[in-house]
């Protein structure tokens, strides 16, 4: 899928002559391919591949400060399906691998402008927001790793089923907030804006630098990472991993030709629903 647009940026006063646009592109690839294979008359194996990708513009907070975010997903499927006497079996096995990037798409691009000065400027109420943005860079990959097994067996009127499944996850990356640069923040007071007539610099009102930054900034330490765990190539950023165990029995009775029972009991647990490596808070036991 390829599709091109234009993102309007309307800007009011005194910065409305920066009112304009940029090219805003979108594409995505997704592809799919599956093999079948009729092992003997009662199994069958298959192997499924597939592969997603989109790439887009994006801002936070609207404006000229953009960046570029793509995401990535990867995904192999084996499965096996096969009878044993009254006994149906079903087994499959997938990997799953997804990266999300989020890149600056500002700075250097001539077609915005304030594209070099090193901070992200918002500007009041007025719409203008220019600079590298506050969110790049990030990356944030994922793997799943799933195997399961699904059984049945007719029994007179019940169809008994059970069944297990393990899913291990290990999830990571960092998110390096103000890394190209701090954002500033002015009023645009009209007092300031008076004022701003008079420079310093060329360009007088509609000129940004010409505002003090009174509604303050933020820096960045430089850092991105949530945790000191190494994983999925990176030095630091891991988080889990999440390992998900499921076991379940059940049947469907059928007492009637017009009524069927259907009971069971399942057993789950996730180890990464918490914290679990740290200590438990005693305001919250």
């Amino acid at each position: 899928t390829k599709q091109d647009t234009q993102t309007p940026v309307p800007i009011s006063a005194p910065f409305d002559v920066y009112s304009g646009s940029f090219s805003d592109p979108f594409r995505e690839d997704n592809l799919l391919g599956r093999l079948d294979y009729q092992v003997t008359k009662s199994s069958r194996l298959f192997y499924r591949f597939s592969y997603f990708k989109n790439l887009l513009g994006a801002t936070f907070g609207l404006g000229y400060s953009v960046y570029d975010n793509k995401d990535v997903t990867r995904n192999h499927v084996v499965g096996l399906d096969f009878n044993t006497g009254p006994f149906t079996h079903s087994i499959r096995f997938s990997y799953l691998k997804f990266q999300n990037e989020i890149v600056d798409a500002t700075t250097g691009n001539s077609a915005l402008p304030f594209n070099n000065i090193g901070a992200e400027i918002f500007m009041g109420a007025t719409g203008l927001i220019a600079g590298p943005n506050l969110l790049a860079p990030q990356s944030t990959p994922q793997s799943d790793h799933e195997i399961k097994y699904d059984g049945s067996r007719v029994l007179g009127s019940h169809i008994v089923r059970f069944g297990v499944t393990f899913n291990h996850l290990q999830g990571g990356g960092f998110a390096s907030f103000y890394k190209n640069g701090p954002t500033i923040t002015s009023q645009v007071t009209p007092g300031e804006i008076t004022a701003a007539a008079s420079g310093p610099f060329p360009g007088g009102a509609s000129n940004p630098f010409n505002y003090p930054a009174d509604g303050g900034y933020v820096l960045g330490n430089g850092l991105g990472y949530s945790t000191t765990k190494a994983a999925l190539g990176f030095p630091a950023g891991g988080l889990g991993p999440d390992n998900r165990i499921l076991l379940y029995l059940g049947d469907s009775w059928k007492i009637k030709s017009n009524f069927t029972l259907s009971y069971g009991l399942r057993y789950e647990r996730d180890t990464g629903r918490t914290d679990s490596q740290y200590a438990a808070i005693p305001a919250l036991n």
